[in-house]
């Protein structure tokens, strides 16, 4: 209780010190909690799974999608797969009941082992045949919810996509932290039955999983797998090799894409988030540490009194624990107000719900008591051992001399400023790339670019459909393609020419599309309306296609590929993120319309939202039945760069609170340093110095300070950066007035912090320091 009451004194009589300390401390607590929660939530995911430690997903090389055929095969002739599962999805996955539509895009086709494998809790319905019977679903408790209300759902029949019903025959509980899809599973003998599939289908690419028997090593039976296969006609002289990715480890892994619906987070940024946290807490510790030291000399004699008086070396030691753990626990406290206060905004900013509940857990109540620890550690036996390291006598002594050297409180300050450049250059360099990204051509004209789904009640009609669109001013033009442009790069061919294999990606489209786009010919011509044997006899290449091929030995035979001729080269245009290179394109002319899921229409501009709502209009005439969904091309472009607009928006917040807490503690250091110089101030004053002068001498350490941080952040910086930007084939150059400008605005923020306690000091009257010398 003493203790207590000698830290709520000890906080009176410093209050501004304290108020300085937890303003810095509880905003970094803030952000340090925040980022956890989200860190925490990613690391988790497919943790709650029971037999995810003997789960693997079969892969071959680069591929993840393999033919079905192959784990047919392999869960019969491996006796150490004890269960195996296949899943599948399809585009634009949507469900209807009665005349109301749903969109799922957490859904699949699943074997019924799949529920055998994961855990995954059923409210009704019998995980152990729900999936048996083709044409059976299974949904999850809040989608069930929301298509039947409190209607049991249980044997009622749903229509996936216009095509086929499906009876509901279990509801399972929401799955979080889960990357496969999962709130609607079909029946996989439903696109068995409906494809034609079976044991024997190469030509379909499926996700496998395998659930190993225990104590089975995963790379020797992918190596088994390998001699087992290549000996078989079908594949022989092909190199497969097959691995098998632990599941737990796929969500975040850095070197596979997602499939088939499945989520997949970045480890990338969940490492830098950590860096920035941690960072971030130890600026505002190094305002406490400054403190310290800075008033040394007063903490120096107050240590001495008390040691006259007789308190002993370990009762000040606990005074000074105790009094941080005071500190600290009013930060927690705090901070844990601001993340409930700003948890909705922050979810919203990441786009992603949080679990904060699992942090109510023995081992994260026990991880934030050894955290609490750590700091009161830091926070109070530093600064006890500090001073309390010398005997009472050498305090008499050298107590006029004691830490005159600032060598570690300018260091301190300095790296304070290192962090917070380092954050600004980064936030300018993430949102010149994305700023880059926006603005680069993209080899095709994306503005009042509507992308729309087709169905297939639709695709009998789709002449009556495209001139019923264009019988409105406001549509320029209308094209029918294989897919999204920005979905060109699921489909792909390995051709092999002059002994090399290429892999080139393909769509088809119609002689609509080119000139929609507003693509530009490189040579040769476009498809014809007027030749119709270029549906089955030409072909069009990209020009990054056009420069692997034209000198190869197709040269010799009129660029004939299977049986088709070129008929021109379209300049390179972007189907994929700025990540990736342009990859080898070819363009077919349909020779199928069924084969059209997407139309692509070119709007004027004019009375956009009248225009929309004819483009449903003519939909829902064309398919009644049927969910009408629409996307404008470039906002399906921006979707590709989620993750790098979160980092700059959380760059721009952090970088800005990283700058107030070492603003905050400059500015009490400023402070200190004019009390200090007071007496001084006072003498120059009288011997006729200007206030210039003055604010001159008392800002230049400062300056000096943010001087060398820019020195030192400066190449970290550009390291960094020059490592991020090594993520995109396409990205902006690292302009060296970025740099200046971030330390321009970190020296700005600085001089505006200590000159207003600059300007007080020099301003004031020498004879109220002077009077009593």
């Amino acid at each position: 209780m003493n203790y207590l009451k000698q830290s709520f004194r000890n906080i009176w009589h410093k209050s501004s010190h304290f108020i300085i300390n937890l303003s810095g401390l509880s905003i970094a607590l803030t952000v340090f909690m925040l980022i956890m929660l989200y860190v925490v939530n990613e690391f988790n995911y497919d943790k709650s799974q029971a037999n995810g430690q003997q789960i693997y997903r079969l892969e071959a090389g680069d591929e993840n999608q393999l033919p079905l055929a192959i784990s047919r095969i392999a869960k019969k002739n491996f006796p150490e797969i004890e269960e195996a599962t296949v899943i599948k999805s399809f585009n634009n996955p949507w469900l209807r009941y009665d005349d109301n539509f749903y969109e799922v895009d957490d859904m699949c086709f699943a074997e019924g082992s799949f529920f055998e494998m994961f855990t995954i809790p059923f409210i009704s319905g019998d995980y152990k045949t729900a999936l048996d019977a083709p044409y059976s679903i299974v949904l999850c408790k809040s989608l069930a919810k929301k298509m039947f209300g409190d209607k049991n759902p249980i044997g009622e029949r749903i229509n996936f996509k216009g095509q086929d019903f499906y009876t509901v025959t279990g509801v399972i509980e929401d799955i979080s932290d889960f990357h496969l899809p999962a709130k609607a599973l079909a029946s996989f003998k439903s696109a068995e039955d409906r494809y034609h599939l079976g044991d024997d289908t190469w030509n379909w690419g499926m996700i496998s999983y395998f659930m190993l028997e225990e104590n089975t090593n995963p790379k020797q039976l992918a190596s088994k797998m390998d001699s087992f296969f290549t000996k078989m006609e079908r594949l022989q002289g092909q190199s497969l090799n097959f691995s098998l990715r632990p599941f737990n480890s796929i969500y975040l892994a850095t070197d596979s894409a997602p499939v088939d619906e499945s989520k997949q987070g970045n480890l990338y940024l969940l490492i830098v988030l950590i860096i920035i946290g941690v960072l971030i807490i130890v600026i505002a510790s190094i305002n406490f540490i400054n403190l310290i030291i800075s008033q040394g000399l007063k903490k120096m004699q107050e240590v001495t009194v008390k040691r006259i008086l007789g308190g002993s070396r370990m009762t000040i030691f606990f005074q000074y624990a105790f009094d941080s753990l005071v500190l600290c626990f009013s930060a927690i406290l705090i901070a844990s107000l601001f993340v409930f206060l700003t948890l909705n905004p922050y979810q919203n900013l990441i786009g992603k719900s949080l679990h904060y509940e699992q942090f109510l857990s023995f081992k994260y109540v026990l991880y934030a008591l050894l955290f609490l620890a750590t700091l009161v550690v830091i926070y109070g036996f530093f600064p006890a051992y500090f001073l309390t390291q010398k005997n009472i006598q050498q305090w008499k002594k050298d107590s006029k001399n004691v830490i005159k050297s600032q060598g570690l409180n300018n260091g301190l300050i300095t790296f304070q400023y290192v962090v917070s450049i380092i954050l600004i250059i980064g936030t300018a360099f993430i949102y010149r790339q994305l700023n880059y990204i926006q603005n680069e051509d993209l080899g095709f004209d994306d503005e009042q670019l509507l992308s729309v789904k087709l169905v297939p009640d639709m695709k009998n009609n789709l002449n009556s459909f495209k001139t019923q669109l264009l019988e409105n001013p406001n549509i320029k033009g209308v094209s029918f393609a294989s897919d999204d442009i920005t979905q060109f790069n699921q489909y792909s061919n390995k051709i092999t020419i002059d002994d090399k294999t290429v892999v080139v990606n393909y769509a088809e489209v119609d002689p609509d599309f080119i000139p929609l786009l507003d693509m530009k010919m490189v040579q040769g011509n476009n498809f014809s309306w007027n030749i119709k044997t270029q549906t089955n006899g030409g072909y069009i290449l990209n020009k990054a296609a056009w420069d692997i091929l034209k000198n190869t030995s197709l040269k010799d035979k009129n660029y004939n590929l299977d049986n088709r001729a070129l008929i021109g080269v379209v300049e390179n245009f972007h189907f994929e993120s700025f990540h990736s290179q342009i990859n080898p394109m070819i363009l077919y002319w349909q020779k199928n319309i069924q084969y059209s899921n997407n139309a692509l229409i070119k709007l004027s501009g004019n009375n956009t939202i009248q225009t929309l709502d004819y483009i449903e209009a003519v939909f829902h005439h064309s398919a009644p039945n049927d969910l009408y969904k629409c996307q404008f091309i470039n906002q399906e472009l921006d979707q590709l760069y989620r993750t790098e607009k979160t980092l700059v928006q959380l760059f721009c917040v952090f970088a800005l609170l990283a700058v107030f807490i070492a603003s905050l503690g400059i500015f009490s250091l400023s402070r200190l340093t004019a009390e200090n110089k007071i007496k001084e101030i006072g003498i120059r004053k009288v011997n006729g110095a200007k206030i210039s002068e003055i604010l001159t001498m008392l800002n230049k350490d400062f300056v000096k300070w943010v001087v060398i941080a820019f020195i030192v952040a400066t190449p970290i910086a550009w390291f960094a950066m020059n490592k991020w930007l090594e993520n995109f084939a396409y990205k902006t150059t690292l302009s060296w007035w970025i740099f200046a400008l971030a330390g321009l605005l970190a020296l700005g923020i600085a001089l505006l912090t200590v000159s207003w306690q600059s300007w007080k000091a020099a301003t004031r009257n020498p004879v109220e320091a002077l009077r009593y010398e």
